[in-house]
C-alpha cells in the first residue's frame, strides 16, 4: 500500500458528498495546479542549471513531481536523465533516475518493470556504498514483492530496509511497511505494534507522509477488529495528513479504507461514494494498481448490499485489469529477474566475503607478527626490568647501610658535641673552681702564715725569756739534782727555739711573709 516515492494528497472532507465526483474534480484541479507550481519552479531552475550533474538532478526531481500528474512525461524526463548520466558516467544520477523510474512503473501497475529498475538502481548504489539509498531501495523492492503476492520475500526485504533506516535515524517508514506486511499476513497484533511504533518514531522525524501511513494502517487493523469508531478516527486523521501533504495515492487508499469501514457499518451508499472518489482519483493519476483494489472492493460492497449485477460487472473489471497487469509469463520473467539479481548479489557477497577473509588473514598474520615482536620486546624489557630491579634492590640495601652508618655517625657526632660541650662547661667550671680554690688556698696560706708568724713571734719571746731564766739558774748555786733538771730545761728550750726558727725560715722562704729579727 505504501509507495515511498509518492507524495501528493488532496485536502477533502471525509463526510459523504451528494455530488462526489463533481466536487472531487474541483479539488483535484486545485491540487494539480499546486503541483504544477512546483513543476514550474523546477523547470525554471533547470534552465539556469550550469552543470550537467545539476541538470540531471533537477530532471530526476521533475520526474518525481510528475509521477502522479503525468507518468508519461515523468518517464520522458527520466529517459533524458538516464541517457545524460550514462554519457558522463554520473552513477549517482543514473541510480536516482532508475529509482524514480521504478516508482513510475509502480504507479502504472508494471510491477516487473518497476522491480527491474529498482534492482538495477540497487546494484549501482551498492557499488557507490550509499547505505541509506540501499535501505530505501530494499523498502521499495519489499513493497513490490508485496504487490506480487510474495509476502515472505517482501517481509525479508522490509526487515533489511528497516534495519538500515534505523541506523540512519529514519525508521518510521520501515515500521509502517512492516505493519502493512504483518497486516497482509493476518498478524494483526504485530501490525498494530509496528504502526504505533512508527508514530512514536515519527515524533523525532516529523514526517507527515509517514505519519499518514501509520494512521491509515491503524484504521485498517481497527476495521478488522470491528472497532469502527476507532477505525474512522484513524482514517480521518490519515486523510487529513495526506491531504496536507498532497499525497494522491495515499488519499486513494484512505478513500478506499473509508469505503470499507462504511460498508462494514452497513452504509453501502456512503461506502460506494468513497469508492467512487478513490476510483476517480486513481484514474486521473493512472494508478492501475489501486484501481484493481477499488474494483475488487466495489464488487464486494455491491454483493453485500444484494446488487449482484453491479458486483459481477466490477468483479469482471477487476479480473481484466489484474490479468493485464500480471500474468503467468510476467511472473516467470519477474522470477527470472529476481533469481538473476539474487545470484549476482550472492556472487558479490561471496567476493566480498573472500576479500574480507583475505583481509582478515592479513590482519591475523600482522597481529601474530606484532604479538611475537611484542613478546620479544616484552621479554627483553622483562629481563632488563629484573636486572634493574636486582640492581635497585642492591642499591637500596647499600643505601640502607649507608643511611644506618650515617645515622650512627650523626648520633656519635651528637654525642661528641654533647661531650665537648660538657668538657667546655667542665673546663670553664674547673677553671673557676681552680681560681676559687687557689684564692681560697692563698687566703688560707696567708691566714696560716699570719697565724704561724704570730705564734712564732709570740712563742720566741717566752722561749727567750725561759732560756734567759735558765741561764740565771745555771749561774746561781744549785744542787746536783736541780742542775740536772736545768740542763734538761736548757735542752728542751733549745729544741723549741730551733723549731720556731725553722717555722720562721720556711715562712720567709715562701715569700709571702717577712719576719723581723
Amino acid at each position: 500500500m505504501i509507495n515511498e516515492l509518492c507524495t501528493l494528497t488532496p485536502d477533502i472532507n471525509v463526510k459523504p458528498l451528494r455530488y462526489p465526483l463533481f466536487i472531487y474534480l474541483i479539488l483535484f484541479s486545485a491540487l494539480v495546479c499546486a503541483q504544477g507550481t512546483k513543476i514550474d519552479s523546477l523547470s525554471k531552475v533547470l534552465k539556469t542549471a550550469d552543470t550537467d550533474t545539476a541538470r540531471i538532478d533537477i530532471l530526476n526531481e521533475l520526474a518525481f513531481s510528475y509521477i502522479h500528474v503525468d507518468p508519461l512525461v515523468a518517464r520522458d524526463d527520466l529517459d533524458i536523465a538516464l541517457k545524460a548520466s550514462r554519457e558522463i558516467s554520473y552513477r549517482k544520477g543514473e541510480a536516482h533516475a532508475l529509482n524514480v523510474l521504478g516508482g513510475v512503473q509502480w504507479s502504472l501497475g508494471s510491477y516487473e518493470k518497476a522491480l527491474e529498475n529498482y534492482l538495477e538502481s540497487l546494484s549501482i548504489y551498492e557499488a557507490l556504498g550509499d547505505k541509506l539509498e540501499i535501505a530505501m531501495l530494499f523498502n521499495n523492492i519489499g513493497e513490490i514483492h508485496k504487490k506480487l503476492g510474495d509476502n515472505q520475500k517482501s517481509l525479508r526485504y522490509l526487515r533489511k530496509a528497516t534495519k538500515g533506516l534505523e541506523k540512519y535515524g529514519y525508521p518510521t517508514l520501515g515500521y509502517s511497511n512492516l505493519g502493512e506486511i504483518h497486516f497482509t499476513l493476518h498478524n494483526y497484533d504485530s501490525a498494530l505494534y509496528y504502526f504505533k511504533k512508527a508514530l512514536r518514531a515519527n515524533r523525532a522525524e516529523k514526517n507527515q507522509k509517514y505519519e499518514g501511513y501509520a494512521y491509515h494502517g491503524i484504521g485498517e487493523v481497527e476495521l478488522i477488529r470491528k472497532n469502527y469508531r476507532e477505525a474512522l478516527k484513524s482514517a480521518n486523521t490519515a486523510l487529513e495528513i495526506r491531504s496536507a501533504n498532497k499525497d494522491f495515492r495515499g488519499v486513494c487508499y484512505t478513500y478506499l479504507l473509508l469505503g470499507n469501514i462504511y460498508d462494514a457499518m452497513g452504509k453501502p451508499d456512503t461506502a460506494q461514494s468513497f469508492f467512487d472518489r478513490s476510483l476517480a482519483l486513481a484514474t486521473q493519476i493512472s494508478a492501475n494498481d489501486i484501481r484493481i483494489n477499488i474494483y475488487k472492493n466495489k464488487a464486494e460492497a455491491f454483493a453485500h448490499s444484494g446488487d449482484h449485477e453491479s458486483a459481477y460487472q466490477y468483479h469482471r473489471r477487476y479480473a481484466q485489469l489484474k490479468d493485464s497487469l500480471f500474468n503467468e509469463e510476467k511472473s516467470k520473467q519477474i522470477a527470472t529477474l529476481q533469481t538473476s539479481f539474487e545470484t549476482e548479489l550472492l556472487k558479490k557477497e561471496y567476493e566480498a566475503s573472500e576479500n574480507k577473509l583475505k583481509q582478515r588473514n592479513t590482519v591475523i598474520i600482522a597481529i601474530v607478527m606484532l604479538f611475537i615482536l611484542s613478546a620479544a620486546v616484552a621479554g627483553a624489557f622483562y629481563k632488563q626490568r629484573k636486572l634493574q630491579q636486582g640492581v635497585n634492590k642492591l642499591l637500596a640495601l647499600k643505601n640502607e647501610k649507608i643511611q644506618a652508618q650515617t645515622e650512627e655517625i650523626q648520633a656519635q657526632a651528637e654525642k661528641l658535641m654533647k661531650l665537648n660541650q660538657n668538657l667546655e662547661s667542665l673546663n670553664a667550671t674547673l677553671e673557676n673552681k681552680v681560681k676559687s680554690r687557689t684564692k681560697m688556698l692563698k687566703d688560707q696560706n696567708k691566714l696560716l702564715a699570719a697565724y704561724a708568724y704570730s705564734n712564732a713571734h709570740e712563742l720566741r719571746a717566752p722561749v727567750a725569756s725561759v732560756m734567759g731564766l735558765i741561764d740565771l739558774l745555771q749561774r746561781s748555786g744549785m744542787a746536783d739534782g736541780e742542775r740536772e733538771i736545768v740542763e734538761h730545761l736548757i735542752k728542751s728550750a733549745g729544741e723549741l727555739d730551733i723549731v720556731i726558727r725553722n717555722i720562721r725560715r720556711k715562712l720567709e722562704s715562701n715569700g709571702d711573709i717577712i719576719f723581723d729579727d
